[in-house]
C-alpha cells in the first residue's frame, strides 16, 4: 500500500495511483528484494521496493510526457497526460518522487544511518550526474540530426538513464543486509550490465515486439530518428550484445558473496525477453 497523505487533492492521487498500479514487470523492486534476501539482514526491504516503484514510475511520467517521448500507452493503459492532463502528469511525477524519499527517511527512521545511506543511494542515481542527467543527454543527442553517434556515447547515456536505477536497486538490497564495501562494488557493476542488456532488448522490442505484448507505445525510437543498439549493430547483432552482456553477469555474479541463483535466473530471463 502506497502511504498517500489523506489531503491529498484527489485528482493528483488519482493519477499517482493510475501510474503506480497500472502493472509493469516491477523488475526494480523485485531486484531489491531478491538480493536482500540473500543477505542475513532483518531489515524489511519492502519500504525500499516501493519507494524504488514510485522514483522509477515518475521517471516513466515525464518520459512520456509531449515534451519528451510524447508517448500515448505505457505498461497497457494510457500514459499519464492522455488519461488525466500535461499539467496534472507532471505534477504526479514531481509528488511520487517526493514520496520515494519520505518512505525511506519515515520507514527506516529507527536507524539513521541506514535511512541516510538508502536516501544517498537513491539520490545520487536519480540525479543530475545520472538519471535526469542521461535524460538530459538523450535529448541533446536526438537533435544530431545527420551526425554520426559513437555507440560508447550512447551506452554512457543509457548506463545513467537505466544501469543507475539498477545499480541503486542491488546496492539498497545489500545496505539492508549489512552487505561488505566490495560486495557494494560488484553490485554497481552487474547493475550495469542488468541496465544495460535490459536497455538493448527494449531497443529490440521497439522495433519487432507486439505493443499489446510490450504494454507501451512502439517504434519511438524510429520516430525520433535514436541511435540504438538495433540501428547500431542490427536485430542479430543486438542480440549477440544481449548473450555477451549475460555471461559478463553471470561472471559478476560468481564473484558474489552470497547465494545468486535469483541473480542468475533474472539474467536469463532478460536474455530470453528477446527470443
Amino acid at each position: 500500500m502506497v502511504p498517500l497523505d489523506a489531503s491529498t487533492p484527489k485528482r493528483l492521487s488519482d493519477a499517482m495511483l493510475h501510474s503506480l498500479h497500472a502493472g509493469g514487470k516491477r523488475i526494480r523492486p523485485v531486484m531489491l528484494l531478491g538480493i536482500s534476501d540473500t543477505g542475513n539482514g532483518s531489515r524489511d526491504p519492502v519500504p525500499a521496493a516501493v519507494a524504488i516503484e514510485c522514483l522509477h514510475t515518475y521517471s516513466l511520467i515525464h518520459d512520456d510526457l509531449p515534451s519528451m517521448d510524447d508517448s500515448v500507452l505505457r505498461r497497457g493503459v494510457p500514459t499519464c497526460h492522455i488519461a488525466f492532463d500535461e499539467a496534472t502528469a507532471v505534477l504526479a511525477g514531481d509528488a511520487l518522487l517526493t514520496l520515494a524519499f519520505e518512505i525511506l527517511s519515515t520507514h527506516y527512521a529507527n536507524e539513521p544511518q541506514i535511512a541516510n545511506r538508502l536516501v544517498m543511494e537513491l539520490s545520487r542515481a536519480a540525479g543530475s550526474a545520472r538519471l535526469v542527467g542521461g535524460q538530459m543527454d538523450d535529448i541533446l543527442l536526438e537533435r544530431l540530426e545527420g551526425e554520426t553517434v559513437e555507440m560508447d556515447r550512447v551506452f554512457n547515456i543509457e548506463d545513467n538513464k537505466t544501469g543507475a536505477l539498477f545499480c541503486a536497486c542491488l546496492r539498497m538490497g545489500l545496505i539492508l543486509s549489512d552487505a561488505h564495501a566490495d560486495q557494494l562494488d560488484l553490485a554497481s557493476k552487474l547493475g550495469i550490465v542488468i541496465g544495460r542488456s535490459f536497455q538493448i532488448v527494449d531497443d529490440i522490442l521497439d522495433e519487432v515486439g507486439d505493443e499489446a505484448m510490450v504494454g507501451k507505445s512502439l517504434q519511438a525510437d524510429i520516430r525520433n530518428k535514436k541511435t540504438t543498439a538495433v540501428t547500431h549493430f542490427g536485430i542479430s547483432g543486438a542480440r549477440e550484445e544481449v548473450n555477451r552482456l549475460h555471461h559478463l553477469g553471470l561472471q559478476l555474479c560468481e564473484k558474489l558473496d552470497m547465494d545468486t541463483k535469483f541473480l542468475q535466473n533474472l539474467l536469463l530471463y532478460l536474455k530470453n525477453r528477446v527470443y
